[in-house]
């Protein structure tokens, strides 16, 4: 996992200097969000001392640099919050990580994931939130083009905890 993360901490480093107030993330309580291992699509939960609330998941054309994905796969945006709860910084990307599980059982566990802000395909590089500090932001994933995604897990690299969000099977009004 190490090299993953070296291999993030690219060429731009951002730090977010303002202090996020929840009024930036409308609806989105973070004082009591859920802390089990499950989660749903816009429930706010603890991963890692990090508040996150995935907002949607969505197919697009291409990665937000404008790659295309590979012959046989899809890609997929999530975007997402996420906020520092605690008293010093965190640095993003030491916190984060997610993967796909498709409805036949593989998934993408140990792959590369890109950040993005969601109105430019420059990527992020270090991210440091300071304490109270919110991100908006959003993922690629590349996926299998003939199978579903039955859901989401997003990993603690630190404490090891896991969250799975289920995901509504592809054609129903609650798939975002």
């Amino acid at each position: 996992m190490s090299g993953f993360l070296a291999s993030l901490a690219a060429a731009t480093t951002l730090t977010l200097a303002s202090p996020g107030p929840a009024s930036m993330a409308p609806g989105v309580s973070w004082d009591h969000p859920a802390t089990g291992d499950r989660a749903r699509l816009l429930q706010p939960f603890t991963v890692d001392g990090l508040d996150v609330r995935v907002d949607s998941l969505k197919p697009v054309d291409a990665f937000a640099d404008g790659t295309a994905p590979d012959d046989g796969t899809r890609v997929l945006q999530v975007e997402f919050w996420a906020r520092n709860p605690g008293q010093s910084d965190i640095d993003f990307f030491d916190r984060f990580y997610a993967f796909a599980v498709m409805s036949d059982g593989s998934d993408t566990d140990g792959e590369g994931l890109s950040f993005y802000p969601l109105d430019s395909g420059k990527e992020f590089g270090d991210v440091t939130l300071k304490p109270g500090q919110t991100q908006h932001a959003r993922f690629d994933l590349e996926v299998p083009a003939n199978v579903s995604v039955a859901k989401l897990v997003v990993f603690g690299p630190v404490d090891g905890a896991k969250v799975t969000i289920p995901l509504p099977p592809p054609n129903s009004d609650q798939h975002r």
